[in-house]
């Protein structure tokens, strides 16, 4: 978490992010996917990123590579999965059937507004009654929480209404209140789940149809329509990700035998995309070293293979490249690997897909890796406002002057409890 005083444009957000990067010893290459909520600065930032990697590549940034690297960049455009903060984008889609100008939102809430003067203080201790919160034109959940308040003390406001007629609220308004507060529960319901931990996409989607499912049982309400559409159409644009259909791809409660989710064309593109994924990391493990080489089951396969003169003098006379065994059998696994995901049994909607990779780990080795990356995938921005809110605990008024060495591990800490223990112990087996 950084402290900045300077305009946050595209091209500082990137800066920033790549002397982040350079801090921890990674290269923009390693970077998979960036959540971002509908900002265009966060936006054009990812995009520069992108453009960042497409430069290294080509290895210059001479002027008139500006349109190669332009073009190029629209090619990596799966090395760098810019996600819409998922959380964000089911906000959208609920704004946009009541938006923060329907003119029976505005009444609710400026007769909200008007029982926060002096006059009627007296009433609402008398009646032990609270006050509604007021929300924030940025945060849908504010809006809820508003209207539900307000049904919970239903027969308080009645009588408000009747001792102060200026509050009074019309039928036609509570007509409104109910509907609303029912329709849109489900869907608080899922808000909160989401931002309480992290969810893989897979997830994410489980409790979003959920929430569809909840608001499809009511008989009559003015918002099942509206909401319905607003959610397909919103939905439409989250499957596009490679990311997202890749999740649910290596979920067994989507991807199962006879499934209908993909067609066989975008099941064939998930495939090919989750391959070229695999041979990514691949390259990166054997570029940086960090991360583990992979398990081949046969003993002869993983035999080192020596390239001495004889290889050389053969390629010269006849061409070719040599090709390690091993690699070829790997990649062998893990395209048979992910087609056969289609012909798994289906999974009940409770079932952890976590331990599910989790126990596949010797027996799927390749895909494992890909699994693993694809469901660490942030599929909102919910740790970002934890890590927020984490901060106002830390630098209070009294902390002020507080080291940024110290701030910065104080939160990992904080941010990273409920694991502390399992790294002070070497094993994190198990943890999202």
């Amino acid at each position: 978490m950084l402290e900045v005083h300077e305009c946050q444009t595209a091209k500082f957000l990137k800066n920033k992010i790549l002397d982040i990067l350079k801090k921890y010893h990674l290269n923009v290459e390693q970077v998979f996917s960036i959540t971002t909520d509908n900002g265009s600065n966060m936006l054009a930032a990812a995009k520069q990123l992108q453009q960042e990697y497409a430069s290294q590549i080509i290895e210059h940034e001479d002027e008139e590579d500006d349109q190669f690297i332009r073009n190029l960049t629209a090619e990596l455009g799966e090395q760098f999965n810019i996600i819409r903060c998922a959380i964000h984008t089911l906000q959208l889609a609920l704004n946009d059937v009541i938006g923060n100008a329907d003119p029976k939102m505005q009444a609710v809430t400026n007769m909200v507004k008007q029982t926060r003067k002096v006059k009627y203080k007296n009433f609402f201790e008398y009646h032990n009654a609270s006050y509604p919160p007021l929300w924030s034109a940025t945060r849908w959940c504010g809006k809820y929480k508003m209207i539900e308040s307000v049904m919970k003390q239903e027969q308080f406001f009645i009588a408000l209404g009747e001792q102060y007629p200026e509050t009074a609220i019309d039928d036609d308004t509570w007509r409104f209140i109910k509907e609303y507060e029912t329709a849109f529960k489900p869907f608080y319901k899922a808000t909160k789940m989401m931002q309480s931990q992290h969810q893989p996409f897979s997830e994410f989607y489980i409790q979003w149809l959920n929430a569809v499912l909840e608001l499809h049982k009511l008989e009559s309400n003015r918002f099942i329509a509206p909401l319905s559409q607003s959610l397909m159409s919103r939905f439409e644009k989250l499957k596009q990700n490679n990311v997202f259909r890749a999740a649910l791809y290596l979920d067994p409660r989507f991807n199962y035998l006879n499934s209908t989710v993909f067609t066989p064309e975008e099941k064939e593109e998930i495939q090919e995309y989750l391959i070229r994924l695999w041979e990514r990391m691949t390259t990166l493990r054997e570029a940086t070293g960090r991360l583990p080489s992979l398990d081949i089951s046969s003993n002869e396969s993983s035999r080192s293979i020596v390239v001495d003169d004889m290889d050389d003098f053969l390629t010269n006379l006849f061409g070719g490249t040599l090709t390690p065994a091993s690699s070829s059998k790997s990649l062998d696994n893990i395209r048979q690997q992910i087609k056969m995901l289609e012909i798994e049994p289906r999974q009940p909607h409770t079932y952890s897909v976590w331990n599910h990779w989790l126990a596949r780990k010797s027996s799927h080795p390749e895909v494992y890796d890909v699994a693993m990356l694809v469901h660490s995938s942030p599929s909102s921005q919910a740790s970002v406002e934890r890590a927020f809110s984490a901060l106002s605990l830390v630098l209070t008024s009294r902390r002020t002057s507080i080291t940024d060495d110290i701030l910065e591990n104080t939160l990992l800490l904080k941010l990273n409890a409920d694991i502390v223990e399992h790294v002070a112990h070497g094993s994190l087996e198990g943890f999202q």
